[in-house]
């Protein structure tokens, strides 16, 4: 599996063989991404600061993976509870209308079935 490479900063002090070592090292891998110039200290040591690219650390591997599958998760649970939603809808829908629509043909049949909306009521 490859790695994504990713740059990391740092801070290295020693004398400028270990120094120049490192760089070359770091170079030759095609790693070197930037330096700092070297400063030097009164212990006849150099500072300097680099860039180089890693590969990540095990601890952020693992916390991406995790929350990778707690996204996986939560997009499946949402899309779960949409279907089922989506479901649920579509069926009392059909439920409502199908009793709405016996319940508009019983009004019908009654009106057609009289002589008048106001027979028997007394209303003339």
């Amino acid at each position: 599996m490859t790695t994504h490479l990713q740059p990391v900063e740092r801070h290295l002090i020693g004398s400028a063989a270990d120094l120049c070592a490192m760089l070359r090292s770091e170079h030759a891998r095609g790693h070197l991404v930037r330096w700092s110039t070297p400063v030097h200290r009164p212990d006849d040591r150099y500072a300097i600061t680099i860039t180089v690219l890693e590969p990540p650390s095990r601890r952020a591997i693992r916390g991406r993976r995790i929350r990778l599958t707690a996204w996986t998760l939560t997009a499946l649970t949402l899309a779960g509870v949409g279907v089922l939603l989506v479901h649920w809808v579509l069926t009392h829908l059909l439920v409502a209308a199908a009793v709405s629509a016996v319940a508009l043909a019983a009004v019908a049949a009654t009106a057609r079935g009289n002589d008048g909306h106001c027979r028997g009521c007394g209303h003339r």
